[in-house]
This record gives C-alpha cells, structure tokens and sequence, in this order.
C-alpha cells in the first residue's frame, strides 16, 4: 500500500540526487502498455527499504512506497499501485501514460538510492492483424486480383499506435525487388494512426506478379506483418492455347499441365455458361515462400 504524505524520508529523496542506472538488469528500460486496458511497469527489486515513483513530463510523484508505513486517509491512489517487487500498476492506461517515468529505490537509510529512467510506449493494436490490400476484400494473407494496365494498389493498417511504415515489393523467385510507393499517414486525435501505401502497376509487369505489403517500422503489432497479392494484368493475349478434355462424371479429375521453371500458377474455371471466370487455385514459388491455396471448395 502506498502513501502520499510527505515524510522525512520522501523529503531526503527529493533533495538528493540518485545514480542513474542505464542497464535493464532491474527495469526495462522501454516498455509498452495498451491504451485502455490496464497496465504494469514492470521492475523486479528484490530488497529495498522503499520505491518512489516519478513522471518526469508533469514533474510529479505518482506513488511512493515505504515498507512499515502507515498510510493516512486518503492517501490511496485510485489510479496507480505497486507490486512487491516495486512494478508500479496503472488502472486504465491513456495517453497521457506515454511519457518517461523515473523509479527510485531506496535499498536502505545508509546506502545511496539508485534510479531508472523507463520510456512507457503507449500502444493500440490493429484489428485486422496483417496489412489490408484494398483489392482484396476477403481480408486474407494472401489474394489473387486483376487489374488494368497503369493501374494502383493500395495497402493499408488502420487505427493502430505507434503508427507503422508500409513498402511494397516485387516478389520473384531469388529475391524481392523494392517499388517505389507513395506512403500516407493520417492521425486521429494524435492517438491512433492509419497508414496507407500506393504503389502503381505499369506495364512493365509480367502477366502474373508477386506483389507484397510489409510493415517495416512496429512491424511487432501485427501477427502477419506481410500480405501477398497475386496480380493478373488485364488485357489481349491471356489465354494462348484452350484444349477440350472429356471427364465421366463423379470421378476424379486429373488435368495434366506441363510447365517449366514458373513460381506463379492460377488455375481457373469459367462459369455461368462460360462467360464468367472463377478462380480455384494458387500457387506460389518464391524465395520466401511456396504456398498452394485453394480459393473455393469445388462441390459441383
């Protein structure tokens, strides 16, 4: 339990100049908490004879502990508390908690005090957790799109902190190659940021590209901070060849395809008497991954 009246010994702190300690050994120094929910400080003293806590921006003390002292009433803190080994507890984490706080510790009365500068990282994650390309809308890691000649993509991560770069490549078989893309962030009440990546297709692009969204900066907020698009460009001399195959029905069907060193395969189905083409397979061979994804269960 803490207390807030001045005592002799929160008096001697205040007047005396404590070593800064520049290690993590009893405190993170960068730590993060989310906005909204509760939140720990983390330190971890084993023996100390009391612990003051101190938010340098609004030159404050938030709490202060003493091992064997009463506190009076009223003293209570309804937004901080502190843990047995000196964490300090945050009841409902805003962003006024993105600041630097300031521990001391007090080992004992005959011995100099030490502190910690701790840099608290406000945070909100996304709720999609992967970058979102804007021509996919099953929201997944991995899409399939057409798209004209000269045309754009875009990706984008919505309304997270701290905000998050985007790049767009060009993913082949050896390596990735970098695009240039025109990144934009909006804020929102300088709480929560959406950053959003356009890159333009032009028609220097093979038929089928590999094109990927990556978060680069906080890339740690997102359980996927990739997503891959398959982009098939529009226009004459798409099919080359259409061959008839006679399949009896309720059997299995084998279509043999015959193709050399290729990291990019989509195959299709037309519909609605022919006029309409539904994708049914990807598969994707590159450096970084080889991923074969059946985009609809075939049930007729």
């Amino acid at each position: 339990m803490g207390t807030f009246g001045v005592t002799v010994l929160m008096v001697l702190l205040m007047m005396t100049q404590s070593e800064i300690i520049a290690n993590d050994e009893g405190c993170d120094l960068l730590q993060y908490l989310t906005i909204g929910r509760n939140g720990t400080i983390q330190c971890s003293f084993s023996e100390y004879h009391a612990v003051s806590w101190f938010n340098i921006d609004k030159g404050e003390t938030v709490y202060f502990y003493e091992k064997g002292a009463q506190p009076e009433d009223g003293d209570a803190s309804d937004e901080y508390d502190i843990y047995p080994n000196g964490s300090l507890y945050i009841r409902n984490v805003t962003l006024e908690h993105d600041t630097v706080f300031r521990v001391i510790k007090v080992i004992s009365l005959s011995k100099p005090t030490v502190a910690y500068e701790i840099r608290v990282q406000t945070v909100v994650p996304p709720l999609v957790q992967h970058p979102v390309i804007e021509q996919c809308q099953d929201r997944t890691t991995v899409c399939y799109s057409t798209q004209e000649d000269s045309s754009a993509l875009s990706c984008l991560v919505k309304n997270v902190r701290p905000r998050i770069s985007l790049v767009w490549n060009q993913r082949g078989a050896d390596r990735d190659i970098p695009l240039s893309s025109e990144l934009t962030i909006v804020s929102r009440n300088n709480e929560t940021f959406t950053s959003r990546s356009t890159v333009q297709i032009s028609t220097k692009f093979p038929l089928l590209s590999v094109f990927v969204c990556s978060a680069e900066e906080h890339a740690w907020l997102l359980e996927e901070s990739e997503t891959v698009v398959v982009l098939e460009k529009e226009g004459p001399g798409r099919i080359s060849e259409t061959r008839k195959q006679y399949i009896e029905l309720h059997t299995t069907m084998l279509l043999p395809c015959t193709t050399s060193e290729v990291h990019v395969i989509v195959w299709k189905r037309m519909v609605h008497t022919e006029t309409t083409e539904e994708v049914i397979l990807l598969k994707v061979n590159t450096w970084k991954m080889i991923l074969t994804r059946r985009m609809i269960t075939i049930s007729d």
